[in-house]
């Protein structure tokens, strides 16, 4: 079975609330109630480095604190999947973070600031990927 065993979940926390990031797309930074979840979390697809065409897994749960948003993945049993399973046990695959959408006015350079303040947001993806840069807080 590869990677499988009884437990073909992983998870952790997906963003950290008021806390600039690095992304794709220069900083950005969520705010806390920023991120809009289906209601049904399964369409929230687990993907490898912001691929959409290299699901994983989705979303089993969601679990808002004051300061980060939580979030469990189930892991079908695939070729990929064990693949990215044996990666994160072994510490390759060591981060995790969010593609979301902000809504029309859900999002907004502050004057003065290089950061993307997104107070509102649908979450779309989460991503497992391996963190190159210590500094990263997600």
């Amino acid at each position: 079975r590869g990677a499988h065993d009884a437990d073909d979940t992983a998870g952790g926390v997906v963003v950290y609330y008021g806390r600039p990031a690095d992304a794709s797309s220069g900083r950005v930074q969520f705010e806390a109630g920023s991120l809009i979840l289906p209601d049904d979390l399964s369409r929230i697809k687990l993907c490898l480095d912001h691929d959409h065409h290299s699901a994983i897994g989705y979303a089993t749960a969601a679990e808002t604190a004051d300061d980060h948003l939580t979030m469990t993945f189930h892991i079908p049993e695939t070729t990929a999947g064990d693949e990215a399973l044996a990666s994160a046990r072994a510490g390759i695959r060591d981060g995790l973070s969010v593609g979301a959408y902000p809504t029309r006015d859900g999002a907004q350079y502050i004057n003065g600031e290089d950061c993307y303040h997104v107070t509102e947001a649908h979450l779309r993806e989460a991503v497992s990927y391996h963190i190159s840069e210590p500094t990263r807080p997600y």
